[in-house]
């Protein structure tokens, strides 16, 4: 159909039929994908209006709505993945005339992947909710998980202090970090130039818990809190 301007408002639009996400960790950051439209029409095209449906995907950027396409020319349309439990998810992608199959799937992310102590709870141990983030002048300093070890019902906490905020804290920076589930005891403490900092398993038979951490040193003011949110076993 087309509008009184000329331009084609259900028009045959050239697409991907299907955008796979892969295996993406639940508890990490939303992966990106773009989508190509392209105008194979010999008109000018509107492509609105456009939808996307399942769960954990969102549409982050729209560069096809503003205008109207010409003939050969594209836009993109820039999809997210951030999966909320594991296995596989499904959406789609509603163009005018065309569908598009969106897929990914939810994995988990173990405490190895971030070279945990030796011990029986740390080898099961996988992350539980999304990782928690402290920043100093704009760009992250501290980051914060709390995983869950299925075998020994116990949760630990683990922080990781970045580079960038090492780097701008220079050779002769310090800085503390105090690390545990929060109302669970005292937790750890790092002083110095800690990297990273684990806690020991906490049971978790009951309750909800939340990893938390308190940072002080160079570059900070006042002390930067942490907290993830809470994971109710």
């Amino acid at each position: 159909l087309a509008g009184g301007s000329g331009v084609v408002r259900n028009p045959a639009v050239a697409a991907p039929t299907v955008v796979d996400f892969g295996g993406q960790e639940i508890s990490g950051s939303a992966a990106e994908l773009p989508v190509a439209v392209r105008n194979d029409g010999g008109r000018p095209v509107l492509v609105r209006p456009m939808a996307l449906d399942g769960p954990d995907f969102r549409i982050v950027a729209d560069g096809c709505a503003a205008q109207p396409i010409v003939p050969g020319a594209g836009c993109e349309v820039r999809i997210a993945f951030a999966p909320t439990g594991t296995g596989p998810r499904r959406g789609t992608l509603r163009l005018p005339g065309r569908t598009v199959a969106v897929t990914g799937s939810g994995l988990l992310s173990y405490a190895a992947d971030d070279d945990p102590p030796p011990g029986p709870c740390y080898a099961d141990a996988y992350q539980v909710g999304q990782s928690a983030y402290g920043y100093v002048g704009g760009q992250k300093a501290i980051s914060v998980k709390q995983y869950w070890s299925p075998g020994c019902r116990r949760v630990m906490a683990y922080a990781w202090v970045w580079k960038q905020y090492r780097d701008n804290a220079g050779p002769r920076g310090t800085w503390s970090v105090r690390l545990g589930i929060a109302g669970r005891g005292d937790g750890e403490r790092a002083s110095g130039q800690p990297l990273e900092l684990w806690t020991d398993p906490v049971a978790a038979t009951t309750g909800c818990t939340r990893a938390t951490a308190t940072m002080t040193g160079t570059g900070l003011a006042e002390p930067l809190a942490v907290t993830t949110a809470a994971h109710c076993p």
